[in-house]
């Protein structure tokens, strides 16, 4: 017997469904891990673009500080340089803002780096807060003696390829993080995809194998056996009574027009009234027809006494039966036709 004979119908269609089922689990796993892998890189090229505008904004308010410490060296007194020193201090306190932003986007790998950047900056910061200090409160060309020199040109260029080189950073880092996002996208489509595809192919497959050699091959075998015995033809021989299913019991059912199994129901069951009071015992009937043991019994269990009964049946014998037994049920029936019971 085949393992699609040991299961019965309902599980065979479960399992193709259940493929189905652990088809869709398997798409929505790939998908929600999708998800949270995209967004992951997503929130990395986000973080690089804020370093990049914050970087870009910095550099900004730098090179309008450098503009308003000219205007400060060729002020012609205090009372003017304070024009330049409020704009001055204003695009310092930018440079802060913009620099206590930036750290916590730094990644782990370049916070070395940013510290350095940091540091240059509060230096920047710094120096140019003392010249505004000088040039607005003692005179334009003390300013100018402290500013323009070069231990403050020092610092700016410092200054500079510090935030040239974290600006590049910042390009490539988004370069990269967007090429990551497109591989990673037709990857993931690609294996959804293919899971798809396979899950819908391996269900073609097991549907077509239930169906043909687990439901509709074994049920068209029991109906021609029904079909030819209905024909006349009683010696044919009823195929899959051995198997587990439904379709076993069909053709058990069929076999069992000539051997009949009888299992009662024994004992008292008082919490169902449907059933509640049940005799009988439990025997393996045949025809009495000179074949077969005269009072058809082939095997007999004790009355109202629950257990076991068996009998072996020589199914040569069934079949000797249907061709040459005394009542042959389908040859003899169309012979009911004309009987009436008589009270």
């Amino acid at each position: 017997m085949s393992v699609l004979g040991r299961v019965r119908i309902a599980p065979k269609i479960f399992a193709v469904v259940g493929v189905l089922l652990v088809t869709a689990v398997l798409i929505a796993g790939i998908a929600l891990q999708s998800m949270q892998r995209y967004n992951m890189i997503v929130d990395q090229a986000e973080s690089a673009a804020q370093r990049a505008v914050l970087g870009e904004n910095t550099n900004a308010m730098i090179y309008a500080v450098v503009m308003d410490s000219r205007g400060i060296y060729m002020s012609a007194d205090t009372k003017t340089a304070e024009r330049f020193g409020k704009g001055m201090e204003k695009f310092l306190a930018e440079i802060e803002k913009n620099m206590a932003a930036w750290r916590p986007l730094v990644q782990p790998e370049r916070l070395e780096t940013f510290n350095k950047l940091d540091a240059t900056a509060q230096e920047f910061v710094k120096f140019r807060r003392e010249l505004i200090r000088l040039g607005t409160q003692v005179s334009p060309a003390e300013g100018r003696l402290f500013g323009d020199n070069d231990a403050n040109r020092a610092n700016r260029q410092a200054l500079n390829v510090l935030m040239a080189e974290e600006a590049e950073h910042n390009a490539n880092r988004i370069h990269e993080l967007t090429k990551s996002l497109d591989a990673f996208y037709e990857s993931r489509v690609l294996l959804i995809a293919s899971v798809a595809g396979v899950g819908i192919l391996l269900s073609l497959a097991l549907a077509f194998v239930v169906s043909r050699y687990g439901i509709t091959g074994p049920i068209g075998t029991v109906t021609d056996a029904m079909t030819e015995i209905s024909g006349g033809n009683l010696s044919t021989e009823v195929i899959g009574t051995g198997r587990n299913d439904e379709i076993g019991a069909m053709a058990r059912a069929l076999e069992s027009q000539c051997v009949v199994v009888q299992a009662p129901t024994v004992g008292d069951v008082d919490w169902n009234p449907a059933i509640d009071e049940n005799r009988g015992a439990a025997a393996i009937y045949a025809p009495p027809d000179g074949l077969w043991p005269e009072s058809g019994v082939l095997a007999e269990g004790l009355m109202d006494v629950p257990g076991w009964v068996k009998a072996e049946v020589d199914l040569d014998l069934v079949a000797a039966s249907r061709r040459n037994g005394r009542v042959l049920p389908f040859a003899h029936w169309p012979e009911s036709a004309g009987v009436r019971l008589v009270d």
